[in-house]
Protein backbone atom coordinates (compact mmCIF):
# COMPACT_ATOMS: atom_id res chain seq x y z
CA UNK A 1 0.00 0.00 0.00
CA UNK A 2 1.48 3.21 -0.77
CA UNK A 3 1.47 6.04 2.08
CA UNK A 4 -0.01 8.87 0.63
CA UNK A 5 2.08 12.48 0.75
CA UNK A 6 1.46 15.10 3.51
CA UNK A 7 0.56 18.46 3.12
CA UNK A 8 3.94 19.47 4.04
CA UNK A 9 5.63 17.39 0.80
CA UNK A 10 2.97 18.22 -1.70
CA UNK A 11 3.62 21.89 -1.01
CA UNK A 12 7.85 21.86 -0.57
CA UNK A 13 7.09 19.47 -4.09
CA UNK A 14 5.05 22.14 -5.81
CA UNK A 15 7.72 25.33 -4.36
CA UNK A 16 10.84 23.12 -5.88
CA UNK A 17 8.87 22.66 -9.15
CA UNK A 18 8.56 26.41 -9.29
CA UNK A 19 11.09 28.62 -10.90
CA UNK A 20 12.00 30.91 -8.75
CA UNK A 21 12.02 34.47 -10.37
CA UNK A 22 15.05 37.08 -10.43
CA UNK A 23 14.35 41.25 -11.13
CA UNK A 24 16.95 42.71 -12.73
CA UNK A 25 17.51 45.77 -10.88
CA UNK A 26 18.65 48.03 -14.32
CA UNK A 27 15.74 46.95 -16.21
CA UNK A 28 12.72 46.09 -13.77
CA UNK A 29 12.04 42.94 -15.79
CA UNK A 30 11.91 39.40 -14.09
CA UNK A 31 14.16 36.73 -15.25
CA UNK A 32 15.19 32.89 -14.13
CA UNK A 33 17.04 33.05 -10.89
CA UNK A 34 19.96 31.03 -13.02
CA UNK A 35 23.36 31.87 -13.74
CA UNK A 36 22.61 32.03 -17.30
CA UNK A 37 20.87 35.20 -16.78
CA UNK A 38 23.37 36.66 -13.47
CA UNK A 39 26.88 36.35 -12.79
CA UNK A 40 27.54 35.10 -9.73
CA UNK A 41 28.05 37.16 -6.93
CA UNK A 42 28.79 35.32 -3.38
CA UNK A 43 28.29 39.00 -1.57
CA UNK A 44 24.78 38.46 -2.18
CA UNK A 45 22.03 37.06 -0.41
CA UNK A 46 21.23 34.69 -3.67
CA UNK A 47 24.24 34.34 -4.74
CA UNK A 48 23.76 36.48 -7.90
CA UNK A 49 24.95 39.63 -9.32
CA UNK A 50 21.64 42.20 -9.02
CA UNK A 51 21.75 43.03 -12.91
CA UNK A 52 21.10 40.81 -16.19
CA UNK A 53 24.02 39.70 -17.44
CA UNK A 54 22.86 41.25 -21.12
CA UNK A 55 22.23 44.50 -19.41
CA UNK A 56 25.46 44.04 -16.97
CA UNK A 57 27.42 43.63 -20.40
CA UNK A 58 25.92 46.88 -22.70
CA UNK A 59 26.93 48.99 -19.09
CA UNK A 60 30.37 47.54 -19.37
CA UNK A 61 31.34 48.03 -22.73
CA UNK A 62 29.78 51.22 -23.45
CA UNK A 63 31.18 53.13 -19.98
CA UNK A 64 27.68 53.65 -18.84
CA UNK A 65 26.38 54.39 -15.14
CA UNK A 66 23.53 51.88 -14.03
CA UNK A 67 21.74 54.84 -13.71
CA UNK A 68 22.19 56.03 -17.18
CA UNK A 69 21.39 52.71 -18.40
CA UNK A 70 18.22 53.14 -16.34
CA UNK A 71 17.42 56.14 -18.00
CA UNK A 72 17.78 54.81 -21.30
CA UNK A 73 15.97 51.74 -20.45
CA UNK A 74 13.03 53.79 -19.19
CA UNK A 75 13.06 55.50 -22.67
CA UNK A 76 12.92 52.57 -24.51
CA UNK A 77 9.88 51.15 -22.49
CA UNK A 78 7.91 54.63 -23.25
CA UNK A 79 8.46 54.49 -27.02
Amino acid sequence: MAKSKTKNQKSNQLRANQTKMKTCSISGRKFKATTENFYVNNNSQDGLHPYHKTFDNIRRTNGVSTMQLRNIVKLLNKA
